[in-house]
């Protein structure tokens, strides 16, 4: 799998999932945010399709379609 980039479609990857999946829907890579010392690992910003909301993941918690 490679790394997440601008631009990439993405899903939640957890156990509620689904539930998180009818709500907001598959969402767009829209920024990634490296190291500094507010944060101690790399955030990825992925605005939800269906709700137009932008949240901040580890990109460990996301996954491309394709890599499912």
């Amino acid at each position: 799998m490679r790394a997440l980039r601008v631009g990439d479609l993405v899903l939640l990857r957890e156990e509620q999932a689904d539930t998180f999946v009818k709500h907001h829907g598959a969402g767009i890579v829209t920024r990634i945010q490296k190291f500094n010392q507010e944060y101690k690992y790399p955030h990825i910003t992925v605005k939800w399709l269906r709700s137009e909301e932008s949240l901040k993941f580890l990109e460990k918690d996301l996954m491309r379609p394709d890599d499912s």
